[in-house]
């Protein structure tokens, strides 16, 4: 049966829908031979692998599946994964993944345990590889990175989990030629990163747009907003609020062309840059939600506490309440 559409207008039609709803994909490859060779590869776009535990069928976008399922997919297919997250999986399939997703250009790694030196290797043989969320400091042996390695000097975007073991790492992370988007990660109670190496990134970085330090609860973000005081001073620096539970489901979000925290970031930035927020304020209160849509511009921490505890919807609500005086603490 002829088209009625010429190929290449059919074909994009097919994909935006696919990318739109990527759980319409199974259904739309029976459409016809063709349709299903321009669709199945997003299918496999991004992947978000986690252990048997964490598998989970209403997952973002139909991304999130089981290690088993992830060992059953043709090995083929694995070429066409874009962004790959692994969670809680074991070291060997890990090993087994990661080599078989050459040509990732997000990589996230989420472990319980150490990161293995062995997948080093395999994550430098991703030659488009730009954004990465890791511990990096396991991946050198001995444990010192090497910020000079080209794996690390093509990134854009970086979040670490751990202060890097380097001797002079603030001056060699304004070494990264392309790095952009920096981010901490920390459950610590105390500050996580030395305030003379965020100073010296942020003074000496030509290209870095935004500097974020996540926390993991409201309390320590809390307890530690004075700890960032110098923030106020340069509008790309950002502390941000996020339920450690929501962390993966964010990193998700923005696989799939949603608005993650970097993206909120962005946004929080232009607003301090133009004004509409005050320079003073450099904290997010992010939501937890899964299924939470980011339909308006992201809460500063002070515009949070301003709307009164009563007004604000559930999903920004910290848990246990916050105790009235340490609002009054607050400069609101």
């Amino acid at each position: 049966m002829t088209p009625f559409l010429p190929h290449d207008l059919e074909r994009e039609i097919f994909e935006f829908s696919a990318l739109s709803n990527p759980r319409s994909i199974p259904k739309l490859v029976l459409v016809a031979r063709h349709i299903k060779n321009w669709i199945e590869p997003l299918l496999y776009r991004t992947l978000s692998v986690v252990n048997e535990d964490q598998a989970d069928s209403d997952a973002v976008d139909l991304i999130r599946i089981s290690t088993s399922i992830c060992l059953a997919i043709s090995p083929a297919s694995f070429f066409h994964v874009r962004y790959l997250a692994l969670t809680g999986v074991s070291p060997d399939t890990v090993s087994l993944i990661l080599a078989r997703c050459s040509g990732v250009v997000g990589l996230a790694i989420f472990q319980t345990y150490p990161p293995d030196p062995a997948w080093f290797p395999l994550i430098a043989a991703m030659s488009n590889l730009r954004q990465l969320s890791a511990d990096i400091n396991y991946f050198f042996v001995p444990p010192r990175v090497e910020f000079s390695h080209l794996v690390l000097t093509g990134l854009t975007h970086l979040d670490m989990f751990e202060t890097p073991l380097s001797e002079n790492w603030a001056m060699d992370i304004c070494s990264l030629p392309r790095l952009t988007h920096l981010s901490f990660n920390t459950d610590d109670v105390e500050p996580f990163a030395p305030e003379t190496q965020i100073r010296y990134i942020l003074a000496n970085s030509k290209s870095l747009e935004a500097f974020v330090l996540l926390i993991f609860e409201y309390e320590k973000a809390l307890k530690q907003y004075d700890e960032y005081e110098y923030f106020s001073n340069d509008p790309r620096s950002v502390v941000m609020s996020v339920a450690d539970s929501g962390y993966l489901v964010d990193w998700e979000r923005g696989a799939t062309g949603g608005d993650d925290y970097w993206i909120q970031a962005e946004r929080f930035i232009q607003k301090r840059r133009s004004g509409e927020i005050k320079g003073s304020e450099y904290v997010i209160v992010l939501p937890t939600s899964p299924n939470f849509a980011f339909d308006s511009d992201p809460l500063s921490f002070m515009q949070w506490l301003r709307t009164g505890l009563n007004e604000v919807p559930p999903l920004y609500l910290p848990t246990p309440f916050l105790d009235p005086s340490q609002l009054k603490a607050l400069p609101l």
